[in-house]
């Protein structure tokens, strides 16, 4: 397990395994080699409306397991690059972990999970998606 950011320390100290902390990441090379040099990104955060390390993670080709809350729902599609557990349930959320693990196509789920981002974030969908809504409310 490998932890960045704040409080790094005391969340590794409360987990049952070894890990290592390290510290905050400064720059954005550093940032997407760590990504890149991991097997699965994990966010269990239940409030966040969109948190950019799920983009981020799925962009450097790494897939990712997290609740069923901001983006995750919208740009991660269970079975085949991530999964999304169902909001506040352990359980689930473990089950997501041990399912990409244990995935016999790793290579394939990394390159779908970039794939899919590209895709999600290319500037023309975004904008036609910015249209589409500005019309609605129009």
């Amino acid at each position: 397990m490998l932890v960045a950011g704040l409080n790094g320390e005391k969340i590794l100290s409360m987990l049952p395994f070894d890990g290592k902390y390290t510290g905050l990441l400064h720059d954005d090379i550093t940032l997407a080699l760590a990504y890149q040099a991991a097997d699965i990104f994990l966010c269990p955060s239940l409030e966040d409306a969109g948190p950019m390390m799920i983009s981020e993670a799925l962009l450097c080709g790494t897939p990712v397991v997290a609740f069923n809350t901001g983006i995750a729902p919208d740009i991660i599609e269970n079975n085949l690059n991530d999964y999304v557990a169902n909001i506040g349930d352990p359980e689930d959320l473990a089950h997501g972990i041990i399912q990409i693990l244990t995935s016999n196509d790793h290579q394939n789920l990394s390159k779908y999970a970039r794939s899919k981002a590209l895709g999600f974030h290319d500037p023309t969908t975004v904008a036609a998606k910015h249209i589409d809504l500005y019309q609605k409310l129009s």
